[in-house]
């Protein structure tokens, strides 16, 4: 009896993990309907899809986050980032990461999309910083 109680608050835990990450996650429809209008349609699956590959290959989400601002003329910078949070976390339901998993990953691009949209890129890769002899 006391397996099958485990097992059970063990299935709540995960189902409490991935609702969790599901709230998190802004809902794509909305964010673009809040956007300035545009003559073509925001693919949001294919913005997931490029950023998800950023961020897997450890590179600076700056130069999207630019190119969306650009495309984007007049959008408020926190619009820009729930658009990029909901194009990721379209990325994460196609990925095949545990829920917990899923959940660290969105908290960690939620951070690095901020920081690309809100602060200037770092300058600790150009030559004479600390980085290079």
């Amino acid at each position: 009896m006391l397996f099958y109680k485990l097992i059970a608050a063990g299935s709540l835990a995960l189902s409490a993990t991935v609702a969790a990450h599901a709230e998190q996650c802004p809902v794509a429809s909305d964010v673009v309907a809040a956007l300035p209008k545009t003559e073509q349609s925001i693919s949001v699956t294919k913005m997931g899809q490029e950023l998800g590959e950023t961020v897997r290959a450890g590179a600076s989400l700056h130069p999207l986050a630019n190119r969306i601002k650009q495309e984007l003329p007049g959008a408020q910078d926190a619009l820009v980032v729930d658009l990029m949070l909901a194009a990721y976390c379209q990325f994460l339901e196609t990925t095949a990461q545990s829920p917990s998993q899923q959940t660290a990953l969105f908290q960690r691009f939620e951070s690095l999309a901020n920081d690309a949209v809100f602060k200037a890129p770092s300058d600790e890769t150009k030559p004479g910083s600390w980085l290079f002899d």
